[in-house]
């Protein structure tokens, strides 16, 4: 009896599982076709964040690596069919044992996975941003280039030194640009 209750729930966890995935592929598809919503809180390398022409640079550079994985034929259309062919394939290459189902860490591994292939594309995209002359280096000069425009940002007389009432005046910009942002105070936020 108590190995068939755990059968059940290894069942339920399998389905579960499955229509995670399918849920996952079609949300990926739908941010594909530009229904997807960006992020505010998105952060760049130096936890700044990252001003509307950055993220969006960086949501086309997502939305294009995510079109090219859907885009099996690479003939620049998606198909049901396509679409069907990745889920296929992601399920293959999560189970492992090829047992025609995920375990828990199965599950767990291809998450971890993926998320690790995403910060690596990401971390790419990050350090070709930083890398102003392309030489494949990023040196002093564009090291914390945007500490020193911060710097600038905040030195509101430009005295070359900034005070705590500048840095409270900045602070209280950024708020409101948050604010802003996030679509004002009046949203419950």
């Amino acid at each position: 009896m108590e190995a068939q209750w755990a059968n059940q729930n290894q069942n339920k966890d399998l389905s579960l599982m499955k229509k995670t995935i399918t849920f996952a592929i079609a949300g990926t598809a739908l941010l594909i076709a530009g229904t997807g919503v960006i992020s505010h809180a998105q952060q760049d390398p130096d936890d700044r964040p990252m001003d509307r022409g950055e993220r969006r640079a960086m949501m086309k550079e997502a939305a294009m690596e995510r079109f090219a994985d859907f885009d099996m034929n690479a003939d620049g259309e998606i198909t049901q069919a396509e679409v069907e062919a990745k889920r296929a394939a992601d399920f293959a290459a999560a189970d492992t044992d090829a047992s025609g189902g995920l375990s828990p860490d199965e599950a767990a591994a291809w998450q971890a996975v993926q998320r690790a292939e995403r910060e690596a594309r990401r971390a790419a995209s990050r350090f070709e941003r930083a890398d102003e002359n392309s030489d494949g280096v990023i040196g002093l000069d564009e090291f914390g280039d945007r500490q020193v425009t911060m710097f600038e940002r905040i030195d509101e007389n430009g005295d070359g030194t900034i005070t705590e009432a500048e840095i409270e005046a900045g602070m209280k910009k950024m708020a409101r640009r948050a604010r802003h942002h996030r679509g004002g105070e009046g949203r419950g936020r």
